[in-house]
């Protein structure tokens, strides 16, 4: 028997139940308010965040910096980066609270000096608009003194651009600041998810989505189309994509402490992804749920966050608040690719964990949709 040939109305349609499938699901899934934040049940919880995706720790700095992810109608209009010491981050100074970094509390947003070296790609227009600014992955490096943070930020609401912003990070501890010091332009306006940046200033970059649309990642859940893969801009040469990694939603990135090999996740087909950069084989493995971002412990593995629930996790996204889809956290050996698990929850108290960053003996959790981040014991 011949199988039937799918037309692209028959498509459309296909797609356009399920979609209708999935709100249907999302407007039962509201519950009632969570309680106050506090550190007395596991995961711990500390308060005063919008959207926080992607968390990263400073050492040098004493801070631990947060990109507050206010896409769609959950949190309309521009988002920011915010900072929080590590004792307050971690809840052992339940008195600290977070504070904007970029744009500040008073609403300014900062560029650089004259005299400092202006960074990234020379089409770069110029410091992005901070309504229209919308962080999602972040990533920290240094150029000698300087310490770097680079986050892929999104365009809201049509306007503003689909760009690597990057920032120098100055003070530290409670002095902490941000000035903006240049931008890379994504190529063709990619929405890049998560990235990870070499000692040379290479900038690898997950294309999630080759443009803004959502219809990207509906075909890629119910179809298994591909999306994009590894993007990766040098200077002087530009964007490329590296060979061999198109993916069902490529989402977080990670990079060997040399600089040789690229690590990567794949939503859709829920894999974890190891690529030598010398054009060796890549390996593989299954990661179970739909795993998110990624980050280096101090013992030289990899901790990934994954969504365990798909219906959950996006009635979420259509705005049915407070976010309780559920999640597990692994941690996986990068010579044996052996997977551990670490956490698994429910979500009650905090939901669409997408980051597993450790700082000192825990580990602080990002979220998709929620006004907190988790705390963990490691």
């Amino acid at each position: 028997m011949k199988k039937p040939i799918m037309t692209k109305r028959a498509t459309q349609r296909r797609l356009s139940l399920a979609t209708v499938a999935m709100v249907i699901v999302a407007a039962g899934c509201a519950g009632p308010p969570r309680d106050a934040c506090d550190m007395t049940g596991t995961p711990g919880t500390v308060c005063g965040f919008e959207n926080p995706e992607d968390i990263e720790f400073l050492a040098r700095s004493g801070v631990v910096l947060v990109s507050n992810l206010r896409l769609g109608d959950t949190a309309p209009g521009g988002g920011f980066l915010s900072a929080m010491t590590t004792a307050g981050a971690t809840g052992d100074d339940q008195q600290a609270r977070p504070w904007k970094v970029w744009p500040r509390e008073d609403g300014s947003a900062p560029a650089a000096d004259n005299n400092s070296a202006i960074m990234g790609s020379p089409d770069c227009p110029g410091p992005p608009d901070p309504a229209a600014f919308n962080p999602h992955g972040i990533s920290s490096t240094s150029s000698g003194e300087l310490a770097l943070l680079y986050v892929a930020a999104h365009v809201v609401e049509g306007s503003g651009r689909e760009a690597v912003e990057i920032f120098a990070v100055v003070g530290s501890d409670l002095k902490t600041k941000l000035s903006w010091l240049g931008c890379i332009p994504t190529p063709d306006a990619i929405q890049a998810n998560d990235l990870a940046v070499s000692a040379d200033g290479t900038v690898y970059a997950s294309n999630y989505q080759p443009d803004n649309s959502p219809m990207h990642a509906i075909k890629a859940s119910l179809l298994g189309t591909d999306t994009g893969g590894i993007i990766a801009w040098k200077q002087g040469a530009g964007w490329s994509e590296i060979e061999g990694t198109t993916s069902k939603l490529a989402n977080g990135v990670a990079l060997s402490k040399d600089g040789k090999v690229l690590y990567y996740t794949e939503t859709i087909s829920r894999s974890l992804h190891r690529k030598p950069l010398d054009g060796s084989p890549s390996v593989w493995v299954d990661i179970p749920g739909m795993p998110d971002n990624l980050s280096w412990t101090e013992r030289g593995t990899l901790l990934v966050a994954s969504h365990t629930s798909g219906p959950r996790f996006m009635a979420c996204a259509s705005g049915r608040l407070p976010c309780r889809s559920p999640w597990i956290i692994h941690e996986l050996d990068p010579a044996t690719m052996a997977l551990r698990p670490v956490f698994e929850h429910g979500g009650d108290r905090l939901g669409a964990v997408a980051t597993a960053t450790p700082v000192g003996d825990k580990i602080l959790l990002g979220t998709v949709f929620d006004d907190r981040i988790g705390v963990l014991s490691d």
